[in-house]
């Protein structure tokens, strides 16, 4: 697996879906060895059975660019990261490199398409190694120029298989056909990690009278909090009382 993010520890909720599949196709005895930007010092660790490299890029103190709300919104909050992307391309190829000479992997899955899916085909060429590229969104509406549109299409054709979250992702890469078809596989929840909650006694907790509006998901600008509160305080008056998120 070749991603720009993975979770730094137990608590860390950074691309937590990636981890999610690691583990689970570990326990179906399946040898997955993860390849990630370290947001420290680089090295091997085993994470929960799996294997994850960490690959530095920069020395440990200028190593900015992934994490936090991810490459994209980092890039846009602070243009001159941007001059960190070369090593990060270099590095990550070198790391996959040396990772398929040593390890000799059955499959690639590569995720986001650029650089990881870029990264990936470019390997392919080299070890033969088929490759899966997946789409997780933020790359599919992101990078949307002509240039970057083209390179998108260039690396899903090389890809043995691509699969996208959403059906609305793969068609914002295009609908003219020029593409493989793709797999749309949601990103998968284990539910029973939410079963032990007491339902109705916590509903009884809150007013019957109210509105509840939920927001889940991590507190970064691409999540959209903002426009949900914008939204809130749209509401007519009466409606907003009765309301809470």
């Amino acid at each position: 697996m070749l991603a720009s993010s993975y979770p730094r520890s137990k608590e860390d909720t950074a691309a937590i879906f990636l981890r999610h599949l690691a583990e689970n196709l570990s326990r179906r005895g399946i040898k997955v060895h993860v390849l990630v930007p370290a947001y420290g010092e680089g090295g091997i660790f085993f994470e929960e059975g799996i294997n994850v490299q960490r690959f530095q890029y920069l020395p440990t103190r200028l190593q900015k660019l992934a994490y936090g709300s991810g490459i994209l919104p980092n890039l846009k909050q602070k243009p001159w990261l941007w001059i960190k992307v070369p090593f990060f391309i270099v590095m990550m190829t070198c790391s996959l490199l040396r990772l398929l000479w040593k390890e000799h992997p059955d499959l690639i899955h590569a995720h986001w398409v650029l650089p990881q899916g870029l990264v990936a085909v470019f390997a392919k060429r080299l070890f033969k190694t088929p490759v899966i590229i997946t789409v997780h969104r933020g790359d599919a509406f992101a990078l949307r120029g002509r240039l970057m549109a083209g390179l998108k299409r260039f690396v899903l054709r090389r890809s043995n298989a691509w699969t996208s979250n959403t059906r609305a992702t793969s068609q914002a890469l295009g609908r003219d056909g020029s593409l493989p078809k793709p797999h749309i596989i949601p990103m998968g929840v284990d539910v029973d990690s939410f079963q032990s909650g007491q339902r109705r006694s916590l509903r009884r907790e809150l007013p019957e009278n109210e509105f509840l509006v939920l927001f889940v998901g991590r507190l970064v600008e691409k999540k959209g909090v903002d426009n949900l509160l914008k939204a809130l305080s749209l509401l007519p008056s009466e409606l907003r009382r009765q309301t809470s998120l």
